[in-house]
């Protein structure tokens, strides 16, 4: 099966999803919202043409120069519903976790439509990503790499990480939270999918 073919597969199943599906993540500070349309028809063409596919629900901006409620409302009306976004002060992380406000509408003065967006904490699950592994050329800048998990640390690793995962559920007013594994510029090579996917399948 040819590698088309097996993600058109994984698409259609479910079990794959292309977020947002711009040809890149644009800046949104200074980006015109002509530029910022061209990109994402772009992308979603490119997805309609290769794989028979159109992002329906979900954008993933990690990683912009800036953010825009711009932004959010081009990606309603392109028909998605919800978006993640990370660079955001800490200041303002701060704020809203202390007010539950993570998770929000995001919607502009002239119009009525609305996108409902989460803001990511990378402050817990840190141990956990095992592409921080030792010997992965990777430093931890917490200095607490992760450990491989075993048959002797399973029950403690598990527990840590439910504890892990109560802290972050508390910043939330919502009984949903979102865990990402890992940030950007990862799983770039199949030892990190199979580090990630091996430790954490040992936990549940």
């Amino acid at each position: 099966m040819s590698t088309q073919l097996a993600v058109k597969k994984l698409l259609s199943e479910g079990q794959l999803e292309i977020v947002t599906g711009g040809w890149v993540m644009n800046d949104e500070a200074t980006s015109h919202y002509f530029a910022m349309i061209e990109q994402m028809i772009e992308g979603h063409q490119w997805l309609e043409h290769n794989l028979d596919y159109k992002p329906k629900m979900n954008g993933w901006a990690i990683d912009p120069f800036g953010l825009s409620p711009t932004m959010a409302y081009l990606l309603r009306r392109m028909g998605l519903d919800n978006m993640v976004i990370q660079r955001v002060h800490y200041s303002i992380k701060k704020y809203l976790a202390m007010n539950k406000g993570l998770e929000f509408l995001w919607r502009q003065p002239w119009a009525m439509i609305y996108l409902t967006l989460v803001v990511l904490i990378q402050k817990y699950v840190v141990n956990m990503i095992f592409k921080r592994l030792p010997g992965n050329k990777v430093n931890c800048p917490w200095r607490k790499p992760p450990v491989p998990i075993t048959q002797e640390n399973v029950a403690d690793r598990a527990w840590n990480l439910l504890d892990q995962y109560r802290k972050k559920s508390q910043l939330f007013r919502t009984n949903v939270v979102m865990i990402q594994l890992g940030d950007d510029f990862r799983y770039d090579k199949a030892l990190e999918w199979d580090q990630q996917f091996n430790n954490y399948q040992k936990d549940f």
